[in-house]
C-alpha cells in the first residue's frame, strides 16, 4: 500500500484556540466515513520529494497562513489512517507539531489553486466550541486530544491519536 507522509500544524493562539480549515474532499474517501467529504482539519500537507517533515511543515503554513516558524515545534501526535483516492487504498501518515502562534495571515495566504477551490471555511476554534459541536474533525477527538495539552497532562510525546 502506498504511504503518504504528511506535515500537519496544531496551530494555537493565546487565548488557548485552534485553527483549522474546512475543506471538500470529493474525490479522497475517508475510512471512518466514506460518504463524508467535509470536514475540519488542521494546517499542513503532504511532504515533497527530499523534505522531512520539519521542512513540509515550514512549507505548509508560509503557504496556507503566512506563518514562518523561527524554531522547530513539538511533535505532538502521530496519526496513521487508510483512506481512498480514485479506487486505490493508501496509507495516511501524519505527524502533528505543535505551534503556538498569535498572528498568522488567513487572508493572504498562497494556497494552490486546488486548496482554494476546495476551501469551505477556516475559523480559530475554542475548546469549549471543538468539544460541544456537531461538526465533523479529521481526527475526530482532536478537541479531547487538544484538551490534554491545553490543561498539561503530562504525556510523553509524540502520542498515537485515531
Amino acid at each position: 500500500m502506498k504511504i503518504r507522509n504528511s506535515a500537519r500544524a496544531l496551530l494555537i493562539n493565546s487565548k488557548q484556540e485552534v485553527l483549522l480549515f474546512k475543506f471538500s474532499f470529493e474525490e479522497i474517501k475517508d475510512s471512518i466515513n466514506a460518504d463524508l467529504i467535509e470536514f475540519w482539519v488542521t494546517p499542513g500537507g503532504g511532504l515533497k520529494e527530499g523534505e522531512s517533515f520539519e521542512q513540509a511543515l515550514n512549507r505548509e503554513l508560509r503557504e496556507e497562513v503566512g506563518l514562518i516558524l523561527r524554531s522547530t515545534p513539538e511533535w505532538v501526535w502521530v496519526r496513521n489512517v487508510v483512506l481512498e483516492w480514485k479506487g486505490e487504498k493508501f496509507l495516511s501518515h501524519e505527524r502533528y507539531f505543535l505551534v503556538y502562534e498569535d498572528h498568522c495571515d488567513k487572508e493572504n495566504n498562497c494556497m494552490t489553486e486546488k486548496e482554494i477551490r476546495t476551501l469551505k471555511d477556516m475559523n480559530w476554534w475554542s475548546l469549549q466550541a471543538l468539544l460541544n459541536s456537531s461538526e465533523d474533525f479529521r481526527p475526530p477527538n482532536i478537541g479531547q486530544e487538544i484538551q490534554k495539552i491545553i490543561y498539561g497532562d503530562n504525556q510523553n510525546f509524540p502520542i498515537e491519536v485515531d
